[in-house]
């Protein structure tokens, strides 16, 4: 199968490569050409997981026009803040049926849309169908390297979805399928802000215990959210919601706790973005617009308002472990 994975990050270069190791033909597109010129060149990203050469199969191309032409299947790894502003200029280029995967796991900061919500402006709701959302616990470098990992596949085109789950699934990665849109996007987006706050509290040294309990309280304000957006609560205790959640607060590749950590140790938000070296944390964007979805629906999330507040600089890292603290307790499922 011809594939294009447009997004030469991180990511998109692992799926590119499983996918690849797979038997399919696969072009991977990214919007510096620079860059691309020289990873068809030597074989490799040249920027991201650079340790990693391309299976046979694999070709890294500059031009988007030659990556998607006859392609069957897409993938995108563009970042959540470039979604619609590529797919509102490129959606009319993808043929009616042709599944595209999405594995950016945010919400938009300019109108608080969910990526899934971000899709359907793009494609229309007549097309939202062929639009499925990857998540589940698989860092970049795990899943290049082929070591095992579950991946969870969520969209509302039974037949779409399973296509989906035929391409990914095999060698080391078992694919899962879900029909909880909503909770997986959303599981998937918020739990890299918990992941923030439970690098904030590690950088802090405060501890195994403060990290366990962020995480379960992470949990519940996801759940809380999502619920009342409509997702499934089960999704949550699942590979979207616990599975990744636990992966992204625990694990040392994780992007969002390794920004939270340098927070945690004192550095200014500019000084952890800069050890980044242009890798992209998600939850640095996503913490405020979940701040605002829970003041628009009245919801109490501590943990995510802390996080933000701290990223925003209103308050220090250690004024909100503090506030946090602070609060007063009450019945564990209120």
């Amino acid at each position: 199968m011809k594939i294009a994975v447009l997004g030469a990050g991180s990511f998109g270069t692992a799926i590119a490569v499983h996918l690849a190791r797979r038997g399919h033909h696969v072009r991977l597109w990214g919007r510096r050409r620079e860059h691309l010129e020289s990873s068809r060149t030597q074989g490799r990203n040249t920027r991201f997981l650079t340790e990693i050469p391309f299976p046979e199969g694999l070709t890294a191309e500059p031009d988007l026009e030659q990556s998607l032409e006859g392609c069957e299947f897409i993938v995108s790894a563009i970042p959540t803040k470039g979604i619609a502003a590529f797919w509102s200029e490129h959606a009319a280029r993808v043929p009616d049926g042709i599944p595209v995967v999405n594995a950016a796991k945010g919400i938009s900061t300019a109108g608080l849309e969910t990526v899934d919500e971000i899709f359907r402006e793009c494609f229309g709701r007549l097309r939202s169908g062929q639009i499925v959302f990857l998540s589940g616990p698989s860092f970049a470098l795990e899943l290049a390297k082929g070591k095992p990992t579950l991946l969870l596949l969520a969209g509302r085109d039974d037949s779409i979805v399973e296509q989906a789950r035929t391409v990914f699934n095999g060698g080391q990665v078992k694919a899962y399928i879900s029909d909880d849109v909503i909770g997986v996007v959303l599981g998937g987006a918020i739990k890299n802000v918990i992941a923030i706050a439970t690098g904030i509290a590690d950088g802090m040294n405060a501890g195994t215990n403060a990290r366990a309990g962020l995480i379960t309280r992470g949990l519940h304000e996801m759940n809380r959210l999502a619920t009342r957006l409509g997702a499934n609560p089960l999704t949550l205790s699942g590979l979207a919601g616990m599975g990744d959640l636990v992966l992204t607060c625990t694990g040392d590749l994780s992007r969002n706790r390794r920004l939270g950590m340098a927070i945690g140790q004192g550095k200014t938000l500019d000084q952890a973005l800069e050890a980044m070296q242009g890798q992209i944390a998600e939850g640095l964007y996503t913490a405020d617009a979940v701040a605002q979805l829970s003041q628009r629906h009245d919801l109490d999330m501590p943990i995510c308002m802390t996080t933000a507040a701290v990223l925003n600089g209103t308050l220090t890292a250690e004024e909100g472990l503090r506030q946090l603290l602070a609060r007063p307790t009450r019945h564990e499922r209120a």
